[in-house]
């Protein structure tokens, strides 16, 4: 899609949305790193901004950015002021730029995009409102679930092709973690520790990690709390009415396997909603 655009000189623009943790930013690292096409078409190298909602997380990185492209370090007060001293940099400057995590609250920082057909674009959000609208009308891809395989793939990723382990144990870790790809992905982070430091095989490693998943939850995976960071981000973007129910499920035990039944009736008490709306 960014070639295709680049060659008939359209607005080089792509735009991958889909819910926090389901792979969009290793995706889009992927994209880059295996094209090689994409990356000759560019004399300089990618640029990438991750931003996450928080603004000072924000501007921290763009000046660390704009300081890796001009050579020297600059404050700025505010993230729009850092934003436009990047575009000026890029004014000739030719790169693919990779803006991560976008908010809807800080679409209008990005106004500026639509003036830089010099450089590529790839933008990644979980809101779909947070794509730009010259991404929105032709050039975004939803990520939807991953299909039958892909999650065992991505469990096993960066494993040497004679690691082995019996596939209905894979398939079972893959499952247990609900096929969501930053599960996964700090699973298989897990995995490769414990081969490495350890010399387990994969198959004793699965095994171990089942054990510490059975004992800890995701916390066994979340050291970093990358997985709370996800979710806590997905409840802050709903509705107030909405996070209110799901902090409300946390009257049940810990790993209960719930139905739709009781879970109509909790809201129903508390919200008065029929089974149909709960």
């Amino acid at each position: 899609m960014l070639l295709n655009a680049r060659k008939s000189g359209d607005l080089p623009v792509a735009g991958l949305w889909g819910a926090c943790g389901s792979g969009k930013t290793a995706l889009a690292w992927n994209v880059i790193s295996s094209n090689k096409e994409l990356r000759n078409s560019f004399p300089h190298d990618p640029l990438w901004i991750t931003l996450g909602g928080d603004p000072s997380d924000a501007l921290s990185r763009l000046q660390e950015l704009i300081g890796s492209i001009s050579g020297r370090t600059q404050d700025f007060q505010a993230p729009i002021e850092a934003v436009k001293a990047l575009f000026r940099l890029l004014k000739h400057r030719r790169s693919l730029v990779v803006i991560d995590d976008l908010w809807k609250k800080d679409l209008a920082l990005w106004d500026y995009i639509v003036d830089r057909k010099n450089c590529a674009w790839l933008v990644t959000t979980h809101d779909y409102h947070a794509i730009p609208q010259e991404i929105a009308r032709e050039g975004k891809i939803k990520i939807e679930c991953m299909e039958r395989d892909e999650p065992l793939s991505l469990l096993a990723m960066d494993f040497p092709r004679s690691a082995h382990a019996d596939e209905s144990l894979v398939r079972g870790m893959a499952s247990r973690l609900y096929d969501w790809p930053l599960l996964l992905k700090q699973a298989n982070r897990a995995l490769l520790d414990r081969v490495s430091g350890t010399g387990y095989a994969l198959q004793r490693a699965l095994e171990f990690l089942g054990d510490r998943l059975e004992k800890s939850g995701l916390a066994a995976i979340d050291e970093e709390q990358v997985i709370t960071t996800s979710i806590t981000a997905n409840v802050k973007r709903a509705r107030e009415s909405d996070s209110l129910r799901y902090t409300e499920l946390a009257m049940f035990p810990e790993g209960a396997k719930l139905s739709q039944a009781p879970i109509a009736k909790l809201w129903s008490a508390t919200a008065q909603l029929d089974e149909s709306a709960a």
